[in-house]
């Protein structure tokens, strides 16, 4: 049985809703599972068979110390390396989306409005004042 843990942020510390399918899988195979903000200072990574990076929305607001986070982990832990967590925080190019092709995108993903309501370009846009 693996110790198995996914990371989330403060505000969806319990299970948020897109996790529970994926942490239920992980359960039913025998692991142990829970979910932990990557924040959380009593938390001893190293004791974790599996980190798996998920829910982690407010690293927009906090990148440095994020980031600092992901590098603080064992990569061999981690689910996705820390060059791929990197590579998929800049969100430079959702800035660059028009009106349009935010509605189209939407459409076929089907997500009900919810570039919108996340405000993807906003915080995009953010990140990319950040980065520069």
């Amino acid at each position: 049985m693996s110790r198995v843990v996914f990371v989330t942020c403060e505000p969806r510390k319990e299970s948020w809703e897109d996790d529970v399918p994926a942490a239920d899988l992980v359960a039913v195979a025998g692991n142990d599972v829970e979910f932990i903000p990557w924040d959380d200072p009593d938390c001893d990574w190293s004791s974790w068979d599996l980190i798996i990076n998920r829910s982690t929305w407010d690293y927009t607001d906090r990148l440095e110390e994020y980031l600092a986070w992901v590098d603080s982990v064992d990569p061999a832990k981690l689910r996705n390396a820390p060059a791929v967590i990197r590579w998929n925080v800049d969100k430079r190019y959702l800035a660059d989306l028009d009106a349009d092709y935010v509605a189209s995108l939407d459409r076929q993903l089907k997500l009900k409005g919810q570039i919108a309501k996340d405000d993807w370009v906003g915080q995009a846009k953010k990140l990319s004042e950040v980065a520069s």
